[in-house]
């Protein structure tokens, strides 16, 4: 499969001070599959609680994200029978999953970190309070991260949130850009959404519900079992998931189900041995040991937006 031609924009970024979390010495610098899956993972549909500003209740987001793991874990099974069981390192729901229990957890022992609830431009809602990404930045192990969460990837200034990054002025909010930045010290990429997200129910013939979160069955699917690359897998697992449910909405005689704008944010450039990587081309099984530190003395990352538009997404 060919790499995917999507609006694009490399933006080149000169290092600033920040600690890393961890930097694990036992790590090889080659490609190879992941050993062991260790998985971290937040969602909050209560927000009763929440105290910075106002934030509605949800009702999918604890189910999106133990679909999550239950498709990563059974993609992984069928794949690599083989592989040692996966460990939950962090799981949090609702009144679980405060800022201050992502904040202090020591994520970088996982692979994967999910997090599933309200977004904003770089903002993530957890149970109690908001917080900038910058504010967890992502090293040691840590290869993925997922933002099931409205906008969070959207670098646009405010008002022109539905404009394309290459536009000629262009949208790009610098320091939105640079809040983005801040989350990368040395985790590959970052997945989410440039529009508001969705996870609209439909129903069956026979009466079952099914889940826009079916989209991790398939980016499962693509990405474990089907090797395809990170961003072609997540790609595909949206644009197959907004054909289903629009099929069925249309049959259904609603119309139209609304749109959305998956994105992906992410390290590519030369490591200090001159070896180039690409986040959003990585596999599943082929991915590199060490992590896209830009502020790694002798690297030469940059860090690049993709994004694609299904349907008539909101913003």
């Amino acid at each position: 499969m060919n790499k995917l031609l999507l609006t694009s924009i490399a933006l080149s970024l000169a290092a600033s001070s920040l600690a890393l979390e961890y930097e694990p010495t036992w790590r090889w610098a080659e490609n190879a599959p992941i050993y062991r899956l260790h998985i971290s993972a937040y969602a909050v549909d209560d927000y009763s609680h929440f105290t910075g500003g106002s934030a509605s209740n949800l009702s999918n987001r604890v189910r999106t994200k133990n679909a999550f793991i239950q498709y990563i874990e059974e993609s992984a099974n069928r794949a690599y029978p083989n592989m040692p069981t996966p460990i939950h390192d962090y799981m949090y729901n609702n009144s679980g999953a405060t800022k201050a229990n992502f904040k202090n957890a020591q994520l970088y022992h996982s692979n994967i970190v999910f997090f599933a609830g309200h977004g904003a431009q770089q903002t993530l809602a957890f149970y109690d309070q908001p917080m900038a990404v910058s504010q967890k930045p992502y090293g040691g192990d840590i290869k993925w991260v997922f933002y099931d969460a409205c906008e969070v990837l959207n670098i646009n200034k405010d008002g022109q949130l539905n404009v394309p990054l290459y536009s000629n002025p262009s949208p790009l909010d610098n320091n939105k850009l640079m809040n983005l930045y801040g989350a990368f010290i040395g985790v590959h990429a970052i997945l989410g959404y440039y529009s508001l997200g969705r996870d609209d129910p439909y129903y069956t013939s026979n009466g079952v519900t099914v889940y826009q979160h079916v989209k991790y069955k398939y980016f499962a699917e693509y990405f474990i079992e089907n090797d395809f690359t990170l961003w072609e897998a997540y790609y595909w697992a949206h644009n197959r998931t907004f054909n289903e449910f629009d099929q069925v909405w249309m049959n259904a005689g609603a119309g139209h189900i609304p749109g959305f704008t998956p994105a992906i944010a992410f390290m590519a450039g030369t490591d200090q041995h001159g070896r180039y990587h690409d986040g959003s081309a990585e596999k599943f099984s082929s991915t590199y040991e060490v992590g896209l530190d830009p502020r790694k003395e002798g690297t030469n990352y940059s860090m690049y937006i993709l994004y694609q538009e299904f349907g008539t997404p909101e913003y």
